[in-house]
């Protein structure tokens, strides 16, 4: 039988856990270059991949 195990907390997007306001910039544009926006999908940053990388960072796997 399967374990049971606590939902996931939301995360605050509007905090940041680990990166600066300088990092936060430098891989915005970083991500925006590999995946920009087009006519089908959202950039990077729109879908909020340094929200992500910084709460990841910032948590038990960084």
């Amino acid at each position: 039988m399967a374990e049971q195990t606590a939902p996931p907390q939301p995360v605050d997007i509007t905090k940041r856990v680990f990166l600066n306001d300088d990092e936060v910039t430098q891989l915005t544009a970083i991500f925006d270059r590999l995946i920009p926006a087009d006519d089908l999908s959202p950039s990077a940053s729109q879908t909020r991949g340094v929200v992500f990388l910084d709460h990841q960072l910032g948590g038990a796997y960084g």
